[in-house]
């Protein structure tokens, strides 16, 4: 999300950070792209309100992989993030392609 270099590393806080610095960009830069399929690795709690809402609930839900969201024919990934070690790369990887088809 950062705009800036980074390291091999982020904690939590900087995260939010880079998020609340760069918002109007990162949204922007959704709105101007209009991607089909946003994957977000473990980040999507920063951009939900913004882009869906707070309440909004998942389309497609697998608490072990992957949580689905649709707005306005695009779809939302809320997965864990690709070096998350609670499930196997390949049932990591299997859970999103498929909502990708």
């Amino acid at each position: 999300m950062s705009k800036m270099p980074g390291y091999t590393q982020s904690d939590s806080e900087k995260i939010w950070w880079a998020y609340t610095n760069w918002r109007d960009i990162l949204l922007e830069q959704i709105k101007m792209y209009k991607p089909q399929i946003i994957i977000f690795g473990y980040t999507f709690e920063l951009f939900k309100n913004d882009l869906i809402g707070l309440d909004t609930e998942p389309i497609y839900r697998d608490d072990d992989f992957i949580h689905v969201y649709e707005k306005d024919g695009m779809k939302l990934l809320d997965v864990y993030h690709p070096n998350q070690r609670k499930i196997s790369r390949g049932l990591y990887i299997d859970s999103i392609i498929k909502q990708c088809l």
